[in-house]
């Protein structure tokens, strides 16, 4: 059974052979992450700190569709999540599982003593490693939690398969005081 009310969809089942009821949530706006495209010159660690102090973290990509969205955001190179430690993690230790490097990149800038972070250049979409020192407009991400799962265990002679029961518990799952 689906049920809207306000933002969420909740999906709600039932064991009652268990007494249990689990109700999962899930964001209606889910089809994707939140992009916030930030016009502040900073270098990649105070970007990176900025995103998690207002927002969740530097955007971390995905596929060729999110990358072809956050490229277009900006006039300039801007940097995104990914930084050199084999470039096989983005800034929240998500594993990288695609890639967009210009050919011939990830190069260290030709540097072996140069901290490598991923930019991206926005005529092209293609990443460039460049030094994390180096100030560059960025875009954090705010993501959404995929669900989140409440279980509430009861005893009640009421019939939990009515409809009218069941708006109740709703009801009660949402009441903000």
């Amino acid at each position: 059974m689906q049920l809207h009310a306000e933002s969420f969809i909740f999906f709600i089942f039932f064991i009652l052979s268990l007494g249990v009821i689990g109700v999962v949530f899930l964001p209606e706006s889910l089809s994707a992450s939140k992009y916030i495209p930030v016009n502040i010159l900073k270098t990649w660690e105070d970007a990176k700190n900025y995103c998690r102090s207002e927002h969740t973290d530097l955007v971390r990509v995905w596929n060729m569709s999110q990358n072809n969205e956050i490229h277009r955001m900006f006039g300039f190179n801007h940097w995104m999540g990914l930084y050199r430690d084999l470039w096989a993690n983005w800034s929240d230790q998500s594993p990288v599982t695609f890639t967009n490097w210009e050919v011939g990149q990830p190069d260290n800038s030709g540097s072996t003593d140069m901290t490598s972070c991923a930019a991206v250049k926005t005529d092209t979409g293609k990443w460039w490693d460049v030094d994390c020192s180096e100030e560059h407009e960025f875009i954090c991400q705010t993501l959404i939690p995929p669900r989140r799962r409440i279980k509430l265990s009861f005893q009640s002679e009421a019939d939990l398969t009515d409809p009218h029961i069941q708006q109740q518990i709703l009801e009660q799952v949402q009441y903000k005081p």
